[in-house]
């Protein structure tokens, strides 16, 4: 089965943050973020313009090969929080 992999950008510090994580879809990754957030100490809660959330592509878990064809921007944490 192929699952899409995500990760969060550093806007600020211009990197990918490890690790990657694995998620049935864009939307379930977006709730897990959202789930994050809800933490006003968590440093997503704290500076949502300096993230995105990231689709790497997608990881198949018969071959464990990554395919990053469908790597894509998601969404601005600072969206999440209404900014």
């Amino acid at each position: 089965m192929k699952k899409p992999i995500f990760t969060v950008f550093d806007n600020v510090a211009k990197q990918y943050m490890a690790p990657l994580f694995a998620e049935a879809t864009d939307g379930v990754a977006i709730r897990n973020i959202q789930t994050t957030m809800e933490n006003s100490e968590h440093m997503f809660a704290k500076h949502p313009q300096d993230y995105t959330l990231v689709r790497m592509g997608t990881f198949d878990e018969e071959t464990g090969t990554i395919d990053q064809s469908s790597k894509a921007d998601v969404i601005e944490l600072r969206a999440l929080k209404g900014e």
